[in-house]
């Protein structure tokens, strides 16, 4: 049995126990009558329009998030490859610029454990030397002191040399990043692209030509004889 409209082909539930009902097409409003064979269009006038069996009623899915399904729509369209790139830029930027920060605090700890240990030993020895008979326990303080000091101090140097190691990747990691947020911002400026994302991508361009005119007139005149 034929379960579609003829005029638009919506699909219906019907069944053999419903030949002879007329119905108007939800979607199209055609006049249609279900014979043996199914849905045939009604060449008599069209009744008035009634409420329809559930049994014949179109089968409408309904999301049953349309909210999430709207958000969605929305982000991919608005989500496009010069926004991921700007994105990425921005992520790399914001890393490499706060690794050398980091570097930096790692090695003030270990400057900071090493003074914190020595001011326990000089308090310590203080309290020691307060009372007689402590010699043996001074002397044994010194000389733990006296093999640990130099472990501490080397911690600080190792850090120094980790900071200085570091700054030239982290120096490549942020022109790759400043690339790519420079590519994306490009892509923003688009004629197709929301007015608010061109404005955005055009500031953010802005900004970083001048950024790169100032770091190269300040690169030359920090030349010898410049």
């Amino acid at each position: 049995m034929r379960n579609d409209c003829p005029s638009c082909n919506t699909v219906y539930a019907v069944t053999t126990q419903d030949v002879g009902k007329r119905i108007v097409c939800k979607k199209c409003g055609a006049a249609l009558v279900i014979a043996d064979d199914g849905f045939r269009l009604d060449l008599a006038v069209p009744a008035p329009r009634e409420i329809v069996e559930d049994a014949v009623r179109p089968k409408v899915k309904q999301s049953p998030l349309p909210n999430l399904a709207q958000a969605k729509a929305i982000a991919l369209k608005s989500v496009d490859i010069p926004t991921i790139l700007f994105g990425i830029g921005a992520f790399l930027i914001l890393t490499f610029a706060f690794l050398p920060m980091i570097g930096r605090a790692k090695q003030e700890r270990r400057v900071g454990t090493l003074v914190e240990e020595k001011l326990d030993k000089d308090v310590e020895i203080r309290k020691l030397r307060e009372k007689s008979g402590n010699e043996d326990k001074i002397k044994k303080m010194e000389e733990d002191w006296t093999k640990r000091s130099p472990v501490l101090e080397a911690d600080i140097k190792y850090a120094e040399i980790s900071n200085q190691r570091s700054g030239y990747f982290d120096r490549y990691g942020m022109l790759l990043g400043f690339v790519l947020l420079m590519v994306g911002s490009l892509g923003m400026v688009r004629a197709d692209t929301h007015l608010v994302k061109r404005i955005f991508g055009a500031v953010v361009l802005g900004v970083q030509m001048c950024f790169v005119f100032s770091t190269a007139i300040g690169g030359c005149r920090s030349l010898p004889g410049g």
